[in-house]
Protein backbone atom coordinates (compact mmCIF):
# COMPACT_ATOMS: atom_id res chain seq x y z
CA UNK A 1 0.00 0.00 0.00
CA UNK A 2 2.80 2.47 1.03
CA UNK A 3 4.27 1.57 -2.32
CA UNK A 4 1.06 2.58 -4.03
CA UNK A 5 0.90 6.22 -1.95
CA UNK A 6 4.35 6.85 -4.03
CA UNK A 7 3.79 5.83 -7.50
CA UNK A 8 0.15 7.94 -7.61
CA UNK A 9 2.67 11.04 -6.04
CA UNK A 10 5.27 9.90 -8.60
CA UNK A 11 2.40 10.23 -11.33
CA UNK A 12 0.93 13.47 -10.06
CA UNK A 13 4.02 15.27 -9.73
CA UNK A 14 5.37 13.72 -13.40
CA UNK A 15 2.00 14.92 -14.79
CA UNK A 16 2.13 18.42 -12.98
CA UNK A 17 5.74 19.35 -14.72
CA UNK A 18 4.31 17.93 -18.39
CA UNK A 19 2.02 20.47 -19.15
CA UNK A 20 4.74 23.41 -17.98
CA UNK A 21 6.09 25.36 -20.90
CA UNK A 22 8.79 27.74 -20.48
CA UNK A 23 9.57 30.57 -22.96
CA UNK A 24 13.23 31.35 -23.98
CA UNK A 25 13.81 34.84 -24.00
CA UNK A 26 17.52 36.15 -26.03
CA UNK A 27 18.25 39.49 -24.90
CA UNK A 28 20.35 41.05 -27.55
CA UNK A 29 22.00 44.42 -28.32
CA UNK A 30 20.26 45.60 -31.61
CA UNK A 31 23.28 47.17 -32.26
CA UNK A 32 26.47 45.15 -32.06
CA UNK A 33 24.30 41.38 -32.36
CA UNK A 34 25.58 40.39 -28.75
CA UNK A 35 23.83 38.87 -25.72
CA UNK A 36 22.89 41.74 -22.91
CA UNK A 37 23.30 40.24 -19.64
CA UNK A 38 22.38 40.63 -16.30
CA UNK A 39 18.96 43.18 -17.46
CA UNK A 40 15.36 42.67 -16.37
CA UNK A 41 12.79 41.59 -19.12
CA UNK A 42 8.94 42.06 -18.57
CA UNK A 43 6.36 39.78 -19.99
CA UNK A 44 2.96 40.96 -20.04
CA UNK A 45 0.37 38.37 -19.82
CA UNK A 46 -2.93 40.08 -21.22
CA UNK A 47 -5.18 37.68 -20.24
CA UNK A 48 -4.16 37.29 -16.66
CA UNK A 49 -3.48 41.20 -15.99
CA UNK A 50 -0.28 40.28 -15.01
CA UNK A 51 3.50 40.54 -15.86
CA UNK A 52 6.65 38.33 -15.27
CA UNK A 53 9.75 39.93 -14.67
CA UNK A 54 12.98 37.81 -15.24
CA UNK A 55 16.71 38.51 -15.46
CA UNK A 56 19.14 37.08 -17.95
CA UNK A 57 21.87 35.03 -17.34
CA UNK A 58 25.67 35.51 -18.59
CA UNK A 59 24.53 34.79 -21.98
CA UNK A 60 21.46 37.40 -22.06
CA UNK A 61 19.25 34.63 -21.41
CA UNK A 62 16.35 34.62 -19.66
CA UNK A 63 13.28 31.63 -19.08
CA UNK A 64 9.65 32.74 -18.38
CA UNK A 65 7.40 30.04 -17.02
CA UNK A 66 4.13 30.35 -19.41
CA UNK A 67 1.16 30.43 -16.88
CA UNK A 68 -1.78 27.98 -17.75
CA UNK A 69 -3.72 28.88 -20.62
CA UNK A 70 -2.35 31.84 -21.72
CA UNK A 71 -2.05 31.83 -25.67
CA UNK A 72 -0.21 35.30 -26.46
CA UNK A 73 1.64 37.64 -24.31
CA UNK A 74 3.97 40.67 -24.98
CA UNK A 75 7.39 40.97 -24.24
CA UNK A 76 8.57 45.05 -23.04
CA UNK A 77 11.80 46.73 -20.59
CA UNK A 78 12.43 45.39 -17.72
CA UNK A 79 12.93 47.28 -14.47
CA UNK A 80 16.45 48.53 -13.76
CA UNK A 81 18.48 46.47 -11.48
CA UNK A 82 20.08 48.68 -8.47
CA UNK A 83 18.57 51.40 -6.84
CA UNK A 84 16.43 53.01 -9.56
CA UNK A 85 13.72 49.99 -10.04
CA UNK A 86 11.31 52.54 -11.51
CA UNK A 87 13.69 52.95 -14.57
CA UNK A 88 14.78 51.16 -17.56
CA UNK A 89 18.37 49.84 -18.70
CA UNK A 90 17.58 49.98 -22.34
CA UNK A 91 15.64 51.16 -25.24
CA UNK A 92 12.51 48.69 -26.66
CA UNK A 93 14.01 47.84 -30.40
CA UNK A 94 11.99 45.78 -31.81
CA UNK A 95 9.35 46.11 -35.00
CA UNK A 96 6.66 48.76 -33.36
CA UNK A 97 3.79 46.84 -34.89
CA UNK A 98 4.87 43.80 -32.46
CA UNK A 99 2.06 44.07 -30.09
CA UNK A 100 1.26 40.52 -29.02
CA UNK A 101 3.02 37.12 -29.46
CA UNK A 102 1.33 33.94 -30.05
CA UNK A 103 2.86 31.33 -27.52
CA UNK A 104 1.94 28.30 -29.72
CA UNK A 105 3.95 30.09 -32.42
CA UNK A 106 7.05 30.36 -30.44
CA UNK A 107 7.03 27.21 -28.71
CA UNK A 108 6.23 25.66 -32.72
CA UNK A 109 8.90 27.44 -34.50
CA UNK A 110 10.57 29.99 -32.37
CA UNK A 111 10.44 34.07 -33.31
CA UNK A 112 12.33 37.06 -34.35
CA UNK A 113 11.33 40.12 -34.77
CA UNK A 114 12.04 43.01 -36.90
CA UNK A 115 15.28 44.81 -35.32
CA UNK A 116 13.97 48.34 -36.00
CA UNK A 117 17.60 50.15 -34.47
CA UNK A 118 19.62 48.46 -37.04
CA UNK A 119 20.06 46.11 -39.83
CA UNK A 120 21.29 43.44 -37.44
CA UNK A 121 19.54 39.76 -37.02
CA UNK A 122 19.74 36.90 -34.65
CA UNK A 123 20.57 33.62 -36.38
CA UNK A 124 19.65 30.16 -34.75
CA UNK A 125 16.39 30.69 -33.04
CA UNK A 126 14.94 27.64 -31.73
CA UNK A 127 11.47 26.37 -31.07
CA UNK A 128 10.36 28.13 -27.21
CA UNK A 129 12.87 30.91 -27.83
CA UNK A 130 12.12 34.42 -29.01
CA UNK A 131 14.52 37.60 -29.41
CA UNK A 132 14.19 40.92 -27.40
CA UNK A 133 16.24 43.39 -29.50
CA UNK A 134 17.46 46.33 -27.42
CA UNK A 135 20.16 49.34 -27.67
CA UNK A 136 21.59 50.07 -23.57
CA UNK A 137 21.00 53.35 -22.67
CA UNK A 138 24.64 55.25 -21.94
CA UNK A 139 24.93 56.39 -18.15
CA UNK A 140 24.82 59.98 -19.39
CA UNK A 141 21.31 60.03 -21.18
CA UNK A 142 18.55 60.08 -19.11
CA UNK A 143 15.81 57.99 -20.40
CA UNK A 144 12.79 59.86 -20.23
CA UNK A 145 10.93 57.89 -17.82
Amino acid sequence: MRRMRWLLALILLVCGFAGAQTITVHLINAKNGKPIAGKNITVDWPDLFDESVAMTDKSGVARISVPKGQAYFSLREGPRVGKEPNRVAYFDCNARDLTLVSVSEVMDRGFVPRNDCSKKTYSGIKPGEIVFYAELIPWWMPDMQ
